[in-house]
């Protein structure tokens, strides 16, 4: 991130991002231990995590930085295909029900 003018902030807030997606969900609720087999699914079900304890803005960074990973690592492993992550997009969270009144 360096290489791309990224502040020290903004590459320290990318690192625990990822570490705590590591961390909080693919390590304890995935038999998955390398990031490599990490998939469009997993992202999504970790997002749709945040979604239930955050604001929509804030799961939402938090997927554009772990799908900004997974395709990092695809890139500098030469993988040819970044899979699934590439073609993914943030889960949003559902829209409030418009509420009704009685006549």
């Amino acid at each position: 991130m360096a290489a791309e003018g990224k502040a020290p902030r903004t590459s320290r807030n990318y690192t625990e991002a990822v570490r705590w997606s590591a961390a909080a969900y693919v390590l304890p609720e995935t038999e998955k231990r390398r990031w490599q087999d990490v998939d469009k699914a997993d992202l999504r079900r970790w997002t749709v995590r945040l979604l239930g304890e955050y604001s929509t803005a804030y799961a939402g960074n938090q997927f554009r930085v772990v799908r900004r990973f997974l395709r990092w690592l695809a890139v500098e492993e030469d993988r040819p295909d970044p899979g699934p992550p590439r073609r993914c997009s943030a889960a949003t969270a559902p829209e409030p029900a418009a509420a009704t009144t009685a006549s």
